[in-house]
């Protein structure tokens, strides 16, 4: 049954009704009801009353729910979205992008539930942005406790070009630990990535299969103390006729271009941490990728051609990670970068023509 919010519904089992106030997932919305309570139901557990009709002669009573304070309903309604799990043990302990589908039958047609799972035991607080008439826009915020998912949006396929790329910002809450620093990152989602049968798994607690993309493991999140000079990287800052303190965003690639249409980005922590030494190896890893995706996109808006990533060799994690997110572009072509003029830990990245 098609509903949405502002739909006159009466509960089937029970009696009562009230109107629907938010569409939760593919099978569940919430109804509001007279004492103002917002109350999860299955659809298949509702009539919809109509004003003309059977239904509407059968049940006429008219609910009269309480209107709600603008911000008091804007909880309200994430609380309603928001469930605890148990934890996925077979899932990277992480925040994720998760996009269940509709039906169990097929998992490359129909439409897509979003969440955002907090597959941790600490609490974050997030914020979404989504291109809209080419400029990005907040689209959800919130605060989401670990080991809790909460439902964003349901979307159809024509909708994932859109949800393919954004921003995210999270902060992590833990009153047992020292600050860490908070996250402002890009995410990029290769379209093809959701046709693909494999993607999707069963996972506790979930209706359908599920593809489960990872934002970022909290834990990779280094202290605030050690990367403040790492987060003005790519600002100047410069003294007003006032004498105050101007700061001017510039392109974070300018520093790293080397020729025209060409640049070369030194991943070594050094580079861009002064004091790197209490970080462990995870904390510089997620520093290090942080680094890189800021670097790739100004490189993607101001026609680099060729970037150049200095990666070394280590155990080689930072190389396999920088590899595998440059391949979810179709229009880069990724190579070894020649060993005479860069030694053996770097890569190439080709930007042909959006």
């Amino acid at each position: 049954m098609d509903l949405k919010p502002g739909d006159k519904v009466k509960f089937l089992n029970e009696e009562g009704g009230g109107i629907v106030s938010k569409v939760l997932e593919n099978n569940m919305v919430a109804v509001t009801i007279e004492d103002g309570f917002d109350i999860p139901t299955l659809r298949s557990n509702l009539i919809k009353i109509e004003s003309q009709g059977v239904a509407g002669d059968m049940f006429s009573e008219d609910y009269k729910v309480p209107e709600r304070d603008e911000e008091v309903s804007r909880r309200t309604d994430q609380q309603s979205r928001i469930m605890q799990v148990q934890p996925h043990r077979d899932m990277e302990q992480a925040v994720h992008l998760v996009f269940q589908t509709e039906s169990e039958k097929s998992v490359i047609t129909g439409d897509l539930d979003v969440y955002l799972l907090n597959n941790t035991r600490k609490s974050i607080y997030y914020a979404i942005y989504l291109e809209e008439e080419g400029q990005l826009k907040l689209q959800f915020h919130g605060h989401l406790s670990g080991l809790h998912r909460e439902y964003l949006k349901t979307i159809s396929r024509e909708q994932l070009e859109k949800w393919s790329s954004g921003i995210y910002q999270l902060m992590l809450i833990d009153e047992k630990t020292e600050p860490v620093a908070p996250v402002t990152d890009i995410f990029k989602i290769k379209a093809k990535r959701f046709y693909k049968e494999d993607n999707y798994r069963n996972y506790m607690g979930w209706n359908n299969k599920v593809f489960a993309f990872k934002l970022l493991n909290p834990e990779w999140l280094p202290k605030a103390k050690d990367v403040t000079g790492a987060v003005t990287s790519g600002r100047e800052t410069k003294t007003d006729d006032t004498g105050s303190t101007v700061v001017s965003r510039t392109a974070i690639i300018d520093k790293h271009v080397t020729g025209e249409g060409e640049a070369k980005v030194d991943l070594h922590i050094e580079k861009f941490v002064d004091d790197h030494k209490r970080m462990n190896s995870m904390e510089i890893l997620n520093v290090q990728l942080s680094y890189f995706r800021r670097v790739l996109e100004s490189a993607l808006q101001n026609n680099i051609r060729r970037l150049i990533i200095i990666h070394g060799v280590g155990a080689g994690i930072l190389k396999a990670e920088i590899r595998r997110e440059l391949e979810e572009y179709d229009y880069i072509e990724v190579h070894d970068a020649p060993i005479a003029e860069f030694g053996v830990g770097a890569t190439i990245a080709r930007i042909f023509q959006q």
